[in-house]
């Protein structure tokens, strides 16, 4: 008997009360989508390539089409400044926020759609193992 393991590189968790459904691993953006009917919001995790800012532009042009318009958090590590994408339709927890990373950067982040409301957003700065990116936590109300 064979057994096949996929593993998955997202660096970013989504913590409800309630169950998820619909979760879908979006390879080709390497990302996490996720419906929380409960709370009437849709997730997406993402972890973009570190190192080739072409590959993470595609990245973003197969995640597009999968994001919804509204009722929608996007979250993750980017690897670059947000704002150097073309995600209009969302608003940033991280331009407040400062440095996400040991190195002063700010390359993770949650955005979220105008109808979503955010309370709360802040880097948690404490050290996870090598880990080299600081935790960024919001409550969804």
């Amino acid at each position: 008997m064979t057994f096949q393991t996929k593993i998955i590189e997202i660096k970013t968790t989504l913590l409800t009360k309630e169950t998820p459904v619909d979760v879908k691993h979006l390879t080709e953006s390497n990302g996490i989508f996720v419906s929380i009917p409960y709370f009437q919001i849709n997730a997406i995790n993402v972890h973009l390539h570190c190192s080739n800012r072409s590959i993470r532009l595609r990245q973003l042009e197969s995640l597009l089409p999968n994001i919804p318009k509204e009722r929608c958090i996007l979250g993750g590590d980017f690897n670059d400044r947000t704002e150097r994408f073309s995600l209009r339709d969302f608003l940033s927890c991280s331009k407040a926020l400062g440095p996400t990373t040991i190195y002063g950067s700010c390359i993770d982040d949650i955005l979220y759609t105008p109808d979503v409301k955010i309370e709360s957003p802040k880097v948690v700065r404490k050290r996870f193992g090598l880990m080299d990116h600081y935790p960024i936590i919001a409550t969804v109300v």
